[in-house]
Parts: C-alpha cells; structure tokens; sequence
C-alpha cells in the first residue's frame, strides 16, 4: 500500500511528458547486424536493445527517450537512425560528432546527420585529433555549425576539462551547450569542483546541465541523498529550465535499476511541482524541438 500511494504522490509531481536525455542503445548480439566497433565491444552482461528499453520506459512512464549515439557504433550512425526513423514520437537521436579528422570532416558530418533526422551532437574529448584540446578548431568549429543548424552540444566532460570547455565558450557562445553528468563531480571532497561548474553554467546562460547518471556522481548507494543539495543549488542559481534528467541505461541497470532512477529523481525534496516537471521533460523538449 505505501508502494502504490508514493507512484500515486510521483505521478501527481509529473502531470507533463517525462522525456529521459541521456541513454545508449544497442542491437541485440544474437541480431545479424550487430556490427560494433572492434575497440568498444558492448557487455556481454547488459542487456540494451530497443525492445528491452522500452519496456523499462513503460514501467517507469518515460514517454520519450534521447538515444546518445554509443562508442560501440563510433561514428557508424545507421542503428540509431533507423530507431529514430521507425519510432520518431519515441526515439531522437543524439549523434558523435567525428572529431578525430579536423573541422571540416566534423562539420560535414553534423550537416548530414542532421538532414537524417538526428537533433543534436556530442563531443567526447577522448576523440580529438591527438594534439588538440577541447578548445580547438575542431570543437569551435562543432559548435559554430551547431548554432547555424540550431541544435545542441552535449559535453563530455569532466572536472580536467572544464577550463579548455570555459575557453572555447568564450570563444564560441552561441552554439547551446548541455554538460553531461553533472560534468562527473562528485558531492563529497569535490566542492571545489562543483563551484567551478556552477561559474561556468552562471557565467554563459547558453549552457544546459543533464542532471543525469546519479550514480557516477554520488558518494552514496542508492536513493543518491547526497545530491539532494546540488539539486536544489543548481534550481536556485541557473533555473531548472536549463537542467534535465537523463537515465543513463543501459548502465544504470548494474546501478539501481531504470524505474528506480526515474522515482529518484521525480522525488527529490525542495523541488517545486514546475521545477520537477521541466527537468523531467520540459527542458529536453525545448531543446530538441519535441
């Protein structure tokens, strides 16, 4: 009974779309096309394809889903855009941008994979071509095509990064930036960290925070108690129209489970009822013209 009048408390809190930012998808090895890359081969342990995502977003009442394209395809984008193309009220794609060629191959491809239907582009800084930083050409350049064809940046990064990432919104405001997994901070000997993320997301209104991947950042097990105060700092100085949830599956799985993440998040106290619901689907529908 107490089970079902706390669904009951979460469902009142999220009257809106429930939209998830940030996940991976990929085909099933027993699937005839399962092609991955030969560097990044999946787990053999976790189960993520389509069919099996979504029947965990039915359970926990995720209409929409951002598939992130995932290193086990690198830059080959053909699985992710067929889920986009046969599931377009469920599924947007998210690409990788190919930035281990230079400006020019980057934004050719961005140019592409937009007119193919996926609406927006993440750079992973372990990708750049050797010698160049975050800050480079390549970057300036992703970011510069990314504003012209109106879509975001999700930012791989983490607290190593975040002076080249200051520099190259400097040099490259007008493209919208989202900072994946809180940048992977963490709440407990990282403060200075922390600080330093929130200069960056106050200083360049631009920038967009995926309060996502709970468990890559927490010092806890789950229910995650100690990033109750980074919620309700992050609402207080940016807005939760700049913050949005993202599961992370199909590596939650080995955390706290898909469901279990999403009634974290949808519970979390301090929050108002709006701010619940715009980090829970508002934002990420803004964003990516849902």
């Amino acid at each position: 009974m107490l089970a079902v009048r706390r669904l009951r408390s979460i469902a009142k809190m999220v009257s809106n779309a429930v939209i998830d930012s940030h996940l991976h998808v990929w085909r099933k090895a027993s699937d005839a096309e399962f092609h991955p890359h030969p560097d990044h081969p999946p787990p053999e342990n976790i189960q993520g394809d389509e069919d099996f995502l979504l029947s965990e977003m039915e359970k926990a009442g995720v209409q929409t889903a951002v598939l992130v394209q995932p290193i086990v395809y690198k830059f080959d984008h053909a699985y992710i855009g067929s889920l986009i193309k046969s599931k377009p009220t469920r599924f947007v794609g998210m690409a990788l941008a190919n930035t281990s060629s230079g400006p020019d191959v980057a934004q050719q491809q961005m140019e592409a994979l937009v007119a193919d239907g996926f609406r927006g582009v993440r750079i992973n800084p372990n990708l750049l071509t050797k010698g160049e930083t975050l800050s480079g050409p390549t970057t300036q350049a992703v970011l510069s095509t990314a504003a012209k064809l109106d879509i975001p940046v999700a930012m791989f990064v983490q607290p190593v990064h975040f002076q080249d990432l200051k520099d190259v919104l400097t040099i490259s405001p007008g493209a919208k930036v989202l900072i994946d997994h809180f940048g992977f901070c963490r709440p407990v000997g990282d403060d200075d960290h922390f600080q330093i993320l929130l200069n960056i997301l106050e200083q360049f209104p631009n920038t967009f925070l995926k309060t996502s991947a709970f468990f890559r950042c927490s010092n806890e097990p789950y229910p995650y108690k100690d990033m109750y105060p980074w919620m309700n700092v992050l609402v207080e100085k940016i807005g939760a129209d700049r913050m949005m949830w993202g599961s992370d599956f199909p590596w939650v799985l080995e955390q706290c489970g898909y469901k279990e993440a999403f009634d974290f998040a949808a519970s979390i106290p301090g929050l108002s009822e709006e701010d619940r619901e715009k980090i829970l689907g508002g934002t990420s529908s803004t964003l990516f013209n849902l």
